[in-house]
């Protein structure tokens, strides 16, 4: 087996796809400029082959080997071989792959996520090493690969190293490997059997033995069974025998209790006829009882209606007077509010008058001093009219008697205006005055009939108590 060609795409430089090859079955170079990619087709190669110690290939985590780490919109890494399998040799063809040409492929996503596929399905990461390895295929082996400054190392090699070199190429590692893995398992099972028996010792063995004792106690448990199944149909026999014996002693027993029975027949025949005898003249004192009865529950009936009719007439009454009292009450209680409604007006008007008798007063003697000054007018315009007097301020006569009779215009106005004020408010007082009187009157009388109603509202409540 040999490889054909290597698809590439997205890997490291190669961000759109490349094929490259066909290889040659014994001998290929790749050649090229610096920076043209050579290194990564090997790189490529052992990608595929599942490469676990990434300094190998340069790089420190798989993210690394995506086009510039996936930030050019290239998102994976798939790298493909396709190898020639014509040759069925032994260790040349892997076991269980028969066809001529062999694809597998690794894919590699942002995030580290891998894929293997083989023949384009889906594989897991051990079926790819367990492929490689049957044909001497480990890429993890340090000697794998041989780079560059390292022919040295190979040559300096130990005789352990040669060994493993040699294991390698003869295709023994794999099995070595296995060796190790399948000691691994044995040592696994080793401890799981110890614990199997630790739980078979701590668990298991003392659980079987107290059931083998419940077992034991189960077997006593039914021979004591048996034992007492057998024990009852004796006890059962027993019985049997003593009840016989006891139905014999029953039987003359009950010979003796028949004739005691007759006996009581006839006694109670007698019985019989004394109780008829009895009974009637129950009947006639229950009768006569009954007459007694029905004459004394009818008196009473008729006491009972009488004073039945007597408490709804006394109870009539005292409710009447009740809505009587308490209408008069309210009343009261509505005249005693409207009569203090009536003080609280009357003090008001009171004060409304002493006010008006003030204006009274102060218009009377604002009238004098107008009438005064109204005849002191009337002699200055009579001088003034005979040319006696003259002006102090210099005006002529004409002029003095026109303001004097405007002023004596206007204070006949006043009079007139102060005249009527006073004859409004004393009629208003005396209507105020009358009213007042009305209300005191009514007062007076509500309150003398709520007296006169007290004592008879008294002698009801007494009534009703008692």
């Amino acid at each position: 087996m040999y490889i054909k060609e290597i698809i590439i795409e997205g890997f490291k430089s190669y961000a759109h796809r490349t094929v490259v090859g066909p290889f040659d079955s014994e001998f290929n170079a790749i050649t090229g400029l610096n920076g043209s990619g050579k290194s990564n087709i090997l790189d490529a190669i052992c990608f595929v082959l599942g490469i676990s110690v990434l300094s190998q290939v340069r790089v420190n985590s798989l993210q690394e080997l995506i086009y510039k780490q996936g930030q050019a919109g290239v998102t994976k890494a798939s790298v493909t071989i396709v190898f020639d399998n014509r040759d069925k040799r032994p260790g040349q063809c892997p076991v269980g792959y028969d066809q001529d040409e062999l694809t597998v492929t690794r894919q590699t996503i942002v995030g580290g996520r891998n894929k293997y596929l083989i023949n384009g399905r889906l594989a897991q990461h051990n079926a790819v090493q367990a492929l490689f390895h049957s044909v001497q295929l480990n890429v993890n082996n340090p000697h794998f690969l041989i780079m560059q400054g390292r022919i040295t190392k190979v040559l300096n090699m130990k005789p352990a190293e040669i060994l493993g070199l040699m294991e390698e190429a003869a295709g023994t590692r794999m099995f070595e490997m296995k060796k190790v893995q399948a000691r691994k398992t044995i040592e696994k099972k080793e401890r799981k059997l110890v614990e199997i028996n630790q739980v078979m010792q701590e668990e298991i063995q003392p659980k079987l033995e107290r059931l083998q004792k419940q077992r034991q106690d189960y077997e006593l448990f039914f021979k004591n069974k048996a034992e007492l199944n057998k024990l009852q149909r004796w006890v059962v026999a027993a019985t049997y025998s003593r009840n016989l014996t006891s139905a014999d002693t029953a039987r003359d027993k009950l010979k003796q209790n028949e004739k005691r029975v007759e006996d009581s027949r006839e006694r109670l025949g007698t019985c019989a006829v004394d109780q008829k005898r009895l009974q009637e003249e129950i009947k006639g004192l229950r009768e006569k009882l009954a007459k007694e009865k029905q004459v004394r529950t009818m008196e009473l009936e008729k006491k009972e209606r009488a004073l039945g009719n007597q408490v709804v007439l006394a109870s009539t009454v005292l409710e009447n007077r009740q809505k009587e009292v308490s209408s008069d009450a309210q009343q009261v209680t509505e005249t005693a509010g409207a009569i203090a409604e009536l003080k609280k007006n009357l003090t008001a008007k009171q004060k409304e008058r002493d006010h008006a008798q003030s204006a009274f007063d102060a218009a009377s003697e604002k009238i004098e001093k107008l009438s005064r000054q109204l005849v002191n007018s009337q002699k200055q315009v009579e001088l003034l009219k005979s040319g006696v007097a003259a002006g102090d301020d210099g005006q002529s006569l004409t002029e003095a008697l026109m303001e004097w009779t405007r002023k004596a215009t206007q204070a006949k106005a006043e009079l007139k205006s102060s005249g009527l004020r006073v004859a409004h408010l004393q009629k208003a007082l005396k209507e105020k005055q009358a009213a007042a009187g009305t209300q005191d009157a009514q007062y007076a009388q509500l309150q003398a009939r709520l007296q006169a109603l007290q004592p008879e509202l008294d002698a009801l409540q007494a009534a009703a108590q008692a």
